[in-house]
């Protein structure tokens, strides 16, 4: 898992290089051909954005998943009220329950 660990923390650098980058990074990437109408700037900060996020995704998913594999069982009560609080903060009407607003009241 540590090694996972540090392939989700090696994409920093190039991801940032391109995201914060003021200009074309390549010469050969600044054609006038645009696609969808983006700047350069604004692709280049869009495919820095994918990667990292895109990435992290997919290799968190992977150490998760390792985890609750090898520490599954002991730990299984304490996600499932992790993740009733955590969707009770964003939802306190609960995932299907409706507002009661001024249409009750």
């Amino acid at each position: 898992m540590i090694y996972l660990f540090v392939q989700s923390v090696i994409p920093v650098i190039p991801a940032g290089w391109l995201t914060f980058a003021d200009g074309a990074v390549y010469k050969v990437y600044d054609e006038p051909v645009r696609v969808w109408g983006m700047t350069v700037t604004d692709d280049q900060q869009l495919a820095g954005a994918i990667m990292k996020i895109g990435g992290s995704f997919y290799l968190w998913g992977i150490i998760v998943f390792m985890w609750f594999k090898r520490f599954g069982s002991n730990w299984k009560d304490v996600v499932a009220f992790t993740l009733l609080v955590v969707i009770l903060l964003f939802r306190p009407t609960g995932l299907l329950g409706e507002s009661l607003g001024k249409a009750r009241a």
